[in-house]
Protein backbone atom coordinates (compact mmCIF):
# COMPACT_ATOMS: atom_id res chain seq x y z
CA UNK A 1 0.00 0.00 0.00
CA UNK A 2 1.42 3.38 -0.99
CA UNK A 3 1.55 6.54 1.00
CA UNK A 4 -1.09 9.23 0.59
CA UNK A 5 0.22 11.93 -1.70
CA UNK A 6 0.35 15.54 -0.66
CA UNK A 7 -2.75 17.35 -1.97
CA UNK A 8 -2.04 18.96 -5.32
CA UNK A 9 -2.03 22.77 -5.28
CA UNK A 10 -3.98 24.58 -7.99
CA UNK A 11 -2.13 27.55 -9.42
CA UNK A 12 -5.20 29.46 -10.58
CA UNK A 13 -8.53 29.79 -8.81
CA UNK A 14 -11.35 28.01 -10.67
CA UNK A 15 -13.56 31.11 -10.82
CA UNK A 16 -10.72 33.24 -12.18
CA UNK A 17 -9.98 30.62 -14.83
CA UNK A 18 -13.56 30.54 -16.00
CA UNK A 19 -13.80 34.33 -15.92
CA UNK A 20 -10.64 34.56 -18.05
CA UNK A 21 -12.23 32.25 -20.66
CA UNK A 22 -15.58 34.05 -20.92
CA UNK A 23 -17.19 31.63 -18.52
CA UNK A 24 -20.78 31.98 -17.47
CA UNK A 25 -19.85 33.50 -14.09
CA UNK A 26 -18.66 36.56 -15.98
CA UNK A 27 -21.83 36.63 -18.04
CA UNK A 28 -23.95 36.35 -14.91
CA UNK A 29 -22.10 39.27 -13.30
CA UNK A 30 -22.76 41.45 -16.33
CA UNK A 31 -26.44 40.52 -16.49
CA UNK A 32 -26.80 41.13 -12.75
CA UNK A 33 -25.31 44.63 -13.11
CA UNK A 34 -27.83 45.46 -15.84
CA UNK A 35 -30.64 44.17 -13.66
CA UNK A 36 -29.48 46.24 -10.69
CA UNK A 37 -29.19 49.38 -12.84
CA UNK A 38 -32.75 48.89 -14.05
CA UNK A 39 -34.02 48.36 -10.52
CA UNK A 40 -35.36 44.88 -11.29
CA UNK A 41 -35.67 42.43 -8.39
CA UNK A 42 -33.27 39.62 -7.52
CA UNK A 43 -35.75 36.91 -8.51
CA UNK A 44 -35.90 38.31 -12.05
CA UNK A 45 -32.09 38.38 -12.22
CA UNK A 46 -31.87 34.74 -11.22
CA UNK A 47 -34.37 33.83 -13.91
CA UNK A 48 -32.44 35.67 -16.63
CA UNK A 49 -29.06 34.25 -15.69
CA UNK A 50 -30.53 30.78 -15.31
CA UNK A 51 -31.85 31.00 -18.85
CA UNK A 52 -28.42 32.13 -20.12
CA UNK A 53 -26.75 29.23 -18.32
CA UNK A 54 -29.15 26.68 -19.82
CA UNK A 55 -28.69 28.16 -23.28
CA UNK A 56 -24.89 27.94 -23.09
CA UNK A 57 -24.88 24.40 -21.72
CA UNK A 58 -27.11 23.13 -24.56
CA UNK A 59 -25.56 25.02 -27.46
CA UNK A 60 -23.90 22.92 -30.15
CA UNK A 61 -21.48 25.82 -30.70
CA UNK A 62 -19.75 24.89 -27.43
CA UNK A 63 -19.25 21.18 -28.07
CA UNK A 64 -15.80 20.07 -26.91
CA UNK A 65 -13.74 19.15 -29.97
CA UNK A 66 -10.11 19.58 -28.91
CA UNK A 67 -8.16 18.84 -25.71
CA UNK A 68 -4.63 20.26 -25.56
CA UNK A 69 -2.13 18.80 -23.07
CA UNK A 70 1.16 20.21 -21.84
CA UNK A 71 3.82 18.91 -19.46
CA UNK A 72 3.37 15.19 -20.14
CA UNK A 73 6.30 12.81 -20.08
CA UNK A 74 5.21 9.72 -18.11
CA UNK A 75 1.42 10.04 -18.25
CA UNK A 76 -0.41 9.81 -21.59
CA UNK A 77 -3.25 11.84 -23.10
CA UNK A 78 -5.52 8.80 -23.17
CA UNK A 79 -4.87 7.93 -19.52
CA UNK A 80 -5.71 11.43 -18.33
CA UNK A 81 -8.80 11.80 -20.53
CA UNK A 82 -10.16 8.52 -19.21
CA UNK A 83 -9.25 9.33 -15.61
CA UNK A 84 -10.73 12.82 -15.84
CA UNK A 85 -13.94 11.62 -17.46
CA UNK A 86 -13.45 14.03 -20.37
CA UNK A 87 -15.24 13.26 -23.66
CA UNK A 88 -14.88 15.28 -26.83
CA UNK A 89 -18.63 15.22 -27.51
CA UNK A 90 -19.68 17.01 -24.32
CA UNK A 91 -20.68 20.66 -24.00
CA UNK A 92 -17.73 22.47 -22.44
CA UNK A 93 -19.97 24.41 -20.05
CA UNK A 94 -21.13 21.16 -18.49
CA UNK A 95 -17.54 20.23 -17.60
CA UNK A 96 -16.77 20.47 -13.87
CA UNK A 97 -13.21 21.73 -14.02
CA UNK A 98 -12.59 21.20 -10.30
CA UNK A 99 -13.74 17.59 -10.53
CA UNK A 100 -11.61 16.95 -13.63
CA UNK A 101 -8.53 18.32 -11.83
CA UNK A 102 -9.31 16.21 -8.76
CA UNK A 103 -9.64 13.04 -10.81
CA UNK A 104 -6.54 13.64 -12.95
CA UNK A 105 -4.46 14.39 -9.85
CA UNK A 106 -4.96 10.76 -8.80
CA UNK A 107 -2.59 9.64 -11.55
CA UNK A 108 0.65 8.53 -9.84
CA UNK A 109 2.82 10.73 -12.07
CA UNK A 110 0.73 13.90 -11.78
CA UNK A 111 2.02 16.33 -9.17
CA UNK A 112 -0.33 19.20 -10.04
CA UNK A 113 -2.82 19.98 -12.80
CA UNK A 114 -4.68 23.02 -14.11
CA UNK A 115 -7.70 22.69 -16.42
CA UNK A 116 -9.01 25.69 -18.36
CA UNK A 117 -11.48 26.28 -21.19
CA UNK A 118 -10.46 27.77 -24.52
CA UNK A 119 -13.72 28.94 -26.10
CA UNK A 120 -15.56 28.04 -28.14
CA UNK A 121 -14.70 24.33 -28.30
CA UNK A 122 -11.32 23.49 -26.67
CA UNK A 123 -9.93 22.58 -23.27
CA UNK A 124 -6.38 22.92 -21.96
CA UNK A 125 -4.94 20.49 -19.42
CA UNK A 126 -1.58 21.68 -18.08
CA UNK A 127 0.24 19.08 -16.00
CA UNK A 128 3.31 19.21 -13.80
CA UNK A 129 4.63 15.68 -13.33
CA UNK A 130 6.70 14.25 -10.52
CA UNK A 131 10.41 14.03 -11.34
CA UNK A 132 12.18 11.23 -9.44
CA UNK A 133 15.56 12.07 -7.93
CA UNK A 134 16.20 8.87 -5.98
CA UNK A 135 14.67 5.68 -4.62
CA UNK A 136 14.03 5.32 -0.90
CA UNK A 137 13.82 1.97 0.89
CA UNK A 138 10.95 2.06 3.40
CA UNK A 139 10.29 -1.66 3.57
CA UNK A 140 9.18 -1.29 -0.04
CA UNK A 141 10.95 0.80 -2.64
CA UNK A 142 9.49 4.23 -3.42
CA UNK A 143 10.40 7.06 -5.75
CA UNK A 144 11.21 10.36 -4.10
CA UNK A 145 11.35 13.83 -5.68
CA UNK A 146 14.24 16.27 -5.35
CA UNK A 147 12.42 18.10 -2.53
CA UNK A 148 11.96 14.93 -0.48
CA UNK A 149 8.38 13.98 -1.37
CA UNK A 150 7.82 10.22 -1.47
CA UNK A 151 5.27 9.85 -4.25
CA UNK A 152 5.15 6.41 -5.88
CA UNK A 153 5.87 2.82 -4.98
CA UNK A 154 7.97 0.89 -7.48
CA UNK A 155 6.16 -1.93 -9.21
CA UNK A 156 6.94 -4.87 -11.44
CA UNK A 157 8.60 -3.74 -14.64
CA UNK A 158 9.85 -0.43 -13.23
CA UNK A 159 13.48 0.23 -14.11
CA UNK A 160 15.04 3.39 -12.68
CA UNK A 161 18.80 3.96 -12.62
CA UNK A 162 18.78 6.07 -9.46
CA UNK A 163 20.64 5.99 -6.13
CA UNK A 164 18.84 4.19 -3.30
CA UNK A 165 18.46 5.82 0.11
CA UNK A 166 18.60 3.21 2.89
CA UNK A 167 18.64 3.11 6.68
CA UNK A 168 15.14 4.50 7.32
CA UNK A 169 12.36 2.40 8.80
CA UNK A 170 8.86 2.26 7.37
CA UNK A 171 7.25 2.59 10.81
CA UNK A 172 9.44 5.56 11.65
CA UNK A 173 8.48 7.28 8.42
CA UNK A 174 4.75 6.70 8.92
CA UNK A 175 4.65 7.64 12.60
CA UNK A 176 7.10 10.56 12.50
CA UNK A 177 6.95 11.72 8.91
CA UNK A 178 8.10 15.30 9.55
CA UNK A 179 11.21 14.05 11.33
CA UNK A 180 11.90 11.34 8.73
CA UNK A 181 11.70 13.74 5.78
CA UNK A 182 14.77 15.71 6.90
CA UNK A 183 17.21 12.76 6.57
CA UNK A 184 15.74 12.08 3.13
CA UNK A 185 16.43 15.68 2.13
CA UNK A 186 19.96 15.41 3.57
CA UNK A 187 20.55 12.26 1.51
CA UNK A 188 19.27 14.04 -1.59
CA UNK A 189 21.66 16.92 -0.85
CA UNK A 190 24.53 14.43 -0.75
CA UNK A 191 23.40 12.94 -4.07
CA UNK A 192 23.18 16.37 -5.69
CA UNK A 193 26.56 17.49 -4.37
CA UNK A 194 28.29 14.27 -5.44
CA UNK A 195 26.79 14.49 -8.95
CA UNK A 196 28.70 17.75 -9.49
CA UNK A 197 32.10 16.17 -8.84
CA UNK A 198 34.18 14.99 -11.84
CA UNK A 199 34.50 11.73 -9.88
CA UNK A 200 30.78 11.05 -10.46
CA UNK A 201 31.42 10.28 -14.14
CA UNK A 202 33.89 7.53 -13.13
CA UNK A 203 32.37 6.14 -9.94
CA UNK A 204 28.61 5.74 -10.01
CA UNK A 205 26.74 6.48 -6.79
CA UNK A 206 24.48 3.51 -6.05
CA UNK A 207 23.43 4.02 -2.41
CA UNK A 208 23.24 6.61 0.34
CA UNK A 209 22.97 4.93 3.73
CA UNK A 210 21.97 6.55 7.01
CA UNK A 211 23.26 5.17 10.30
CA UNK A 212 21.91 6.75 13.49
CA UNK A 213 25.41 6.71 15.02
CA UNK A 214 27.82 7.19 12.11
CA UNK A 215 25.69 9.41 9.89
CA UNK A 216 25.67 9.16 6.10
CA UNK A 217 27.81 7.01 3.86
CA UNK A 218 28.00 6.52 0.08
CA UNK A 219 28.42 3.34 -1.93
CA UNK A 220 30.39 4.03 -5.09
CA UNK A 221 31.76 2.25 -8.12
CA UNK A 222 31.26 -1.06 -9.83
CA UNK A 223 33.20 -2.84 -7.10
CA UNK A 224 31.19 -0.96 -4.48
CA UNK A 225 33.44 0.82 -2.01
CA UNK A 226 32.17 2.89 0.92
CA UNK A 227 32.74 6.56 1.65
CA UNK A 228 31.74 7.60 5.17
CA UNK A 229 30.65 11.26 5.15
CA UNK A 230 29.20 11.65 8.65
CA UNK A 231 26.67 14.45 9.13
CA UNK A 232 25.75 17.33 6.81
CA UNK A 233 26.78 19.70 5.38
CA UNK A 234 28.89 17.58 3.04
CA UNK A 235 30.85 20.16 1.04
CA UNK A 236 34.12 19.78 2.93
CA UNK A 237 34.05 15.98 2.97
CA UNK A 238 33.28 15.77 -0.75
CA UNK A 239 36.08 18.23 -1.57
CA UNK A 240 38.51 15.92 0.26
CA UNK A 241 37.03 12.92 -1.56
CA UNK A 242 37.60 14.52 -4.97
CA UNK A 243 41.28 15.15 -4.21
CA UNK A 244 41.82 11.72 -2.66
CA UNK A 245 40.17 9.94 -5.60
CA UNK A 246 42.62 11.60 -7.99
CA UNK A 247 45.56 10.50 -5.86
CA UNK A 248 44.28 6.92 -5.72
CA UNK A 249 43.86 6.86 -9.48
CA UNK A 250 47.41 8.11 -10.03
CA UNK A 251 48.67 5.49 -7.56
CA UNK A 252 46.74 2.66 -9.25
CA UNK A 253 45.00 1.97 -5.93
CA UNK A 254 41.42 1.06 -5.02
CA UNK A 255 39.77 1.85 -1.73
CA UNK A 256 37.47 -0.41 0.24
CA UNK A 257 36.43 2.19 2.83
CA UNK A 258 37.24 5.91 2.95
CA UNK A 259 36.64 7.72 6.25
CA UNK A 260 35.86 11.42 5.97
CA UNK A 261 33.49 11.72 8.92
CA UNK A 262 35.93 12.85 11.61
CA UNK A 263 34.77 16.39 12.45
CA UNK A 264 37.06 16.70 15.46
CA UNK A 265 40.06 16.62 13.09
CA UNK A 266 39.19 18.64 9.95
CA UNK A 267 40.92 17.33 6.86
CA UNK A 268 41.61 13.96 8.48
CA UNK A 269 41.23 11.04 6.06
CA UNK A 270 41.66 7.30 6.59
CA UNK A 271 41.59 4.69 3.85
CA UNK A 272 41.24 0.91 3.95
CA UNK A 273 42.46 -0.47 0.63
CA UNK A 274 41.17 -3.31 -1.47
CA UNK A 275 44.22 -2.74 -3.70
CA UNK A 276 46.87 -0.42 -2.21
CA UNK A 277 48.82 0.04 -5.47
CA UNK A 278 51.83 2.28 -4.82
CA UNK A 279 50.56 2.89 -1.27
CA UNK A 280 51.39 -0.69 -0.18
CA UNK A 281 53.81 -0.92 2.75
CA UNK A 282 57.42 -1.05 1.61
CA UNK A 283 56.83 0.63 -1.70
Amino acid sequence: MGFRQTKNRRHIDAIERRSATLDQARRIARVASYVAAAGIGVVAAIGVTGFASRSLSHSAAFTLREVHFSGLSRATNEELLRLGGVTRSQNIFTADLDEIEKRISRHPWVRSVSVTLDLPHAMRIDVREWIPAAIVDLGYLYLVSSDGEVFRRLGAGDDFDLPVITGLSRDGYIEHRDEAEQPIRDALAAIEAYSKLPLASRETLSEVHLDVVDGFSLRLGKDSFTVKLGVPPFAEQLAHLAKLADELTRGNARAQIIHLEERARPGWVAVRFSNPGIFAPGR
